[in-house]
């Protein structure tokens, strides 16, 4: 499956509109210094992430992408524990972009909160 590969393909993303309507309207919400994380089951065998993050939080175009990337490349190397959950993640304003072993750590803490609302 994609976990081997290492990729992240398009349905491993949460695409449409509906996609994140569905999430928002009812999930699971945990937040700490770092994030902002909404959580739902979604029925499938596969988890999916979507990204929420705000211009108004992380002002810097530049920032905004490496946060993207560091959750991404967490995302892939732990998505075989997250089971059929879609996840929504937004960053707090003060998230450190610019340490990202604190917000590996952050990830990690919500890996161990979204796993078990994930079917077995």
């Amino acid at each position: 499956m994609t976990c081997a590969t290492g990729r992240f393909p398009p349905a491993s993303r949460l695409r449409t509109p509906a996609d994140f309507k569905a999430v928002f309207a009812s999930s699971q919400r945990s937040s700490d210094s770092q994030f902002i994380i909404l959580a739902r089951v979604n029925g499938l065998q596969r988890p999916r992430l979507g990204f929420a993050i705000a211009r108004s939080r992380i002002r810097s175009a530049v920032a905004r992408n490496r946060l993207k990337r560091i959750v991404r490349e967490f995302f892939r190397s732990h998505q075989h524990a997250f089971g059929g959950v879609d996840l929504v993640v937004m960053a707090q304003a003060r998230a450190d972009v610019k340490d990202p072993g604190k917000l590996r750590a952050s990830l990690q803490r919500y890996l161990q909160k979204v796993t078990p609302c994930a079917p077995s």
